[in-house]
């Protein structure tokens, strides 16, 4: 075998393996990571950011905590009754999903979070964020509620996007949905009378809890 053959040989096997690293490398995520903020008030710490998403598609999100650890793992998962008009000249992302996760009542101290994406084949990840973070000893109730005459005032002290469940129950078993807030916490002034909680000696006792959840919301 002469020299050029040789050299034609080689070039092509280092081609051939070119080519197969760029085969087993996974593509990149669609996702485009935003804003991030990680807070803890009314003793609930959340975990609030936002990421571009491609046409007919939506995120899902889950986590996990082992000790001071924190990974929150996000995806796209197609919108099944989506229909849109090929446009290849539109500008990526056409919509904007702004997530609040509720980490929980995590104890004081510090902890690490780190935002890991799946890849489209859901065979990999991808880190797109990670931050340190230091949850206070003290932030204030999640719940306070006062009753003045007729009226029942009830404040939640969370975060915007997150969902706050407020229910009411006479035996701390049996609870009974009053109002469902979400994309914004909230402060409820109403008239007594409006919802299943009775007060007075003759009628027993009422107790009220507010039920924090995870919430998102997409714009175009």
């Amino acid at each position: 075998m002469n020299h050029y053959a040789r050299t034609a040989l080689i070039g092509l096997g280092l081609g051939l393996i070119e080519m197969a690293a760029a085969a087993q490398e996974p593509p990149r995520p669609q996702i485009q990571l935003g804003s991030v903020s990680i807070q803890t008030t009314g003793g609930i710490s959340y975990f609030t950011f936002s990421a571009g998403l491609p046409p007919c598609e939506e995120l899902m999100s889950e986590m996990t905590r082992t000790g001071t650890n924190i990974v929150v793992r996000v995806g796209l998962v197609p919108v099944w009754d989506c229909y849109t008009v090929p446009c290849y000249d539109c500008p990526f992302p056409l919509s904007t999903n702004t997530t609040a996760l509720v980490l929980g009542r995590l104890p004081a101290g510090g902890y690490r979070l780190t935002l890991l994406a799946y890849t489209p084949d859901y065979f990999g990840t991808f880190t797109l964020h990670a931050a340190t973070f230091t949850v206070p000893e003290w932030s204030g109730p999640t719940l306070v509620a006062v009753k003045g005459g007729s009226t029942l005032q009830v404040q939640i002290n969370g975060v915007p996007i997150a969902r706050y469940l407020l229910e009411t129950s006479t035996n701390l078993v049996n609870w009974r949905p009053v109002n469902v807030i979400s994309n914004t916490y909230f402060t409820i002034t109403t008239n007594v009378s409006t919802l299943p909680i009775q007060f007075g000696y003759s009628r027993p006792r009422q107790f009220i809890r507010a039920a924090v959840q995870s919430g998102s919301v997409t714009a175009p």
